[in-house]
């Protein structure tokens, strides 16, 4: 795989026990490598002309590009918010032994995302 075809997920969560059981469920079914979840903070964003603050934790999903897809299905069915962040950022430049790693950890998907 080249460098292009790896990427990380962001995402954000207000119910830190739905991101442990999401993470462990992507990991398990070999859709991610690693999920990296960060501690609470606080979020000012606008949502329905409202400025809204509340508490909320960023999720970091690597995975593949291939598995990129379904990844990103599953989690806005699974996603608690009615419209979640899910942002696609690839990944450059990873150290070969990571690239192996990533590449042996996450199952590579048929094309049509089943």
């Amino acid at each position: 795989m080249s460098d292009s075809e790896f990427v990380t997920i962001t995402t954000t969560y207000n119910d830190p026990a739905w991101i442990e059981k999401f993470a462990q469920e992507i990991v398990g079914d070999r859709l991610a490598a690693c999920v990296n979840i960060l501690p609470m903070g606080q979020s000012v964003y606008r949502w329905e002309d409202n400025v809204e603050t509340e508490p909320e934790g960023v999720a970091l999903i690597h995975t593949t590009r291939q598995a990129a897809a379904a990844l990103i299905q599953r989690l806005t069915q699974r996603h608690p918010y009615d419209e979640p962040q899910v942002l696609e950022t690839a990944t450059v430049a990873p150290t070969p032994g990571y690239a192996a790693w990533m590449t042996a950890t996450v199952t590579e998907l048929p094309h049509d995302d089943q």
